[in-house]
């Protein structure tokens, strides 16, 4: 199988293209040039210098590549949105995966879209299930990064929307929560006993991918994809212990949001479980240390 991979330097996308690498024809598109591509990521065609806003350059790309899937790793992530990036945010976040949605279609090619807890604000008296937000559930999203993924979670045949969230080791930058906490020193730092949410390390969400694709061809449709609750309090000292950092982590309740998606269905037609977080940190933490393609922890970027 085929598989084209767009955003394939990102957080999300360049573990996609490293788990995927071994049982899959792998084909990473990214921006830049083509020595943006770890050499340390192996068995991989690149198709580097994609422009995801350029509509004729991707039918073009799908035509050369001829994928039977197609993951959208590519976005405009919240950490990185500025009051001048609303139109870049629309083009991307939204309209991207109709674009890309429309081609898959017409090409009778699978779409995986991945998309995110932050179509719902976390407040308190929002209306969610026992166990979390379901896929049934009215979405409200709190800022423009929500507004814009709820826009991009496309409903024609043959795609599939993975509404997550994700944490994960960054290829450059520290615009996440790993990076941005690796780099601290023996701090301390704030950790919010009360924001809680459901999501996946990037690599657990890769190996998720490779088993929908080989085991369930025809899912589609929007699904909430869940692991168990955790605060981020209790997931940064997750994260100490693993990367064994020194930095004090000490607890913050002054901030409340409670992202919580309620996986059950997902779990039921696919027969997924998630790992438990000190599973998936462990993991991750092996994977990067075995890798070589990471910043050491507390090192320069």
């Amino acid at each position: 199988m085929r598989v084209l991979i767009l955003g394939a330097t990102g957080m999300l996308g360049h573990m996609l293209a490293r788990v995927l690498a071994g049982d899959f024809d792998t084909v990473a598109a990214f921006r830049g040039d083509a020595g943006r591509w770890p050499r340390a990521i192996a068995g991989v065609a690149i198709e580097p210098g994609c422009d995801v806003e350029d509509a004729a350059g991707l039918a073009r790309l799908l035509d050369r590549v001829r994928p039977d899937a197609v993951l959208n790793a590519a976005g405009v992530v919240k950490q990185r949105l500025g009051a001048a990036d609303t139109e870049r945010a629309v083009a991307i976040n939204a309209l991207l995966p109709h674009r890309l949605a429309r081609l898959c279609a017409e090409r009778r090619v699978r779409l995986v879209q991945y998309g995110t807890d932050c179509v719902f604000d976390g407040t308190a008296g929002g209306v969610r299930g026992p166990g979390g937000y379901r896929e049934s559930d009215p979405a409200a999203p709190a800022d423009l990064y929500g507004r814009s993924k709820l826009l991009g979670e496309p409903a024609l045949p043959g795609c599939l929307v993975l509404r997550t969230s994700i944490v994960g080791r960054e290829l450059d930058g520290r615009h996440g929560l790993v990076e941005w906490f690796l780099a601290q020193g023996a701090g301390p730092v704030g950790g919010f006993t009360r924001a809680f949410f459901t999501g996946l390390s990037t690599l657990e969400l890769a190996r998720l991918t490779a088993r929908l694709l080989q085991q369930h061809p025809a899912m589609d449709g929007l699904w909430h994809v869940a692991a168990g609750a955790i605060a981020k309090h209790d997931l940064l000292r997750l994260l100490a212990a693993a990367f064994a950092r020194p930095t004090a982590v000490q607890p913050d309740d002054a901030f409340f949001c409670d992202r919580r998606l309620d996986g059950s269905g997902f779990a039921a037609a696919t027969g997924w479980a998630a790992p438990d977080w000190p599973e998936m940190v462990a993991a991750m933490a092996a994977d990067a240390a075995a890798s070589g393609l990471y910043p050491a922890a507390g090192g320069a970027a």
